[in-house]
């Protein structure tokens, strides 16, 4: 994997997870940062939805970055 392979998912894993922050902004205002460790955080079809987005954001990225380690060519 290249390290511009990389990057490009570190930015969908940063975006999926900048969507799910803001509906819950959205949502809980000032309290989004509690609602995001509770079950708040999941509590709608649409928190639920960016909430699975971003976990399979961030399972992609570390699986090929560990793809990447076991193939010896990490960040080429």
């Amino acid at each position: 994997m290249t390290k511009a392979e990389y990057q490009q998912l570190v930015q969908i894993a940063h975006d999926a997870d900048a969507a799910w922050r803001a509906e819950l902004e959205r949502m809980y205002g000032k309290r989004a940062g509690e609602a995001r460790y509770d079950d708040r955080g999941r509590s709608t079809a649409d928190l639920q939805h960016l909430f699975s987005e971003k976990v399979r954001a961030d399972a992609v990225r570390h699986n090929a970055l560990m793809d990447s380690f076991v193939a010896g060519n990490i960040l080429a």
